[in-house]
């Protein structure tokens, strides 16, 4: 599983990608209610990724993302000093907590490319209240 957030002029949007193993590509694209930051983008991502893998009952899974400092967090190399990604941490680690087998590595961005165009894709289709709501007429 691969996983992005994207946070463009306050929108925010989250980007899965799961890899299967008859090398089928499944794409997830998200707009977030709530992202104030990149990494706050990024961690709603992978946790909207682990809720998908965990009710998919997935016995085992390798996730990858290219934000250094969540998974630095994720694996507890790094302490989560600000308090609004704490939450996040907090319910990643959670949901972890639930796989049988699985592990959490860093990647470059240039390979996380996938995961990052449906993160963009999210924050980019994302209606604003001032847009008009479509009607659809029964016939």
């Amino acid at each position: 599983m691969y996983f992005d957030g994207a946070f463009l002029s306050e929108r925010g949007g989250a980007g899965v990608v799961f890899l299967t193993p008859q090398d089928g590509v499944i794409p997830l694209s998200f707009s977030l209610a709530k992202a104030d930051s990149h990494n706050e983008a990024k961690y709603q991502a992978l946790i909207i990724g682990l809720d998908v893998t965990l009710d998919l009952e997935l016995e085992r899974l390798a996730i990858f993302g290219d934000s250094e400092l969540v998974i630095q967090q994720l694996k507890g190399i790094y302490d989560v000093r600000k308090d609004s990604l704490k939450p996040y941490h907090d319910t990643a680690k959670t949901l972890m907590a639930n796989l049988d087998d699985f592990s959490i590595g860093h990647i470059n961005r240039r390979l996380n490319s996938q995961a990052d165009v449906v993160a963009i894709l999210g924050a980019t289709i994302q209606i604003s209240s001032k847009e008009p709501t479509p009607m659809w007429v029964a016939e």
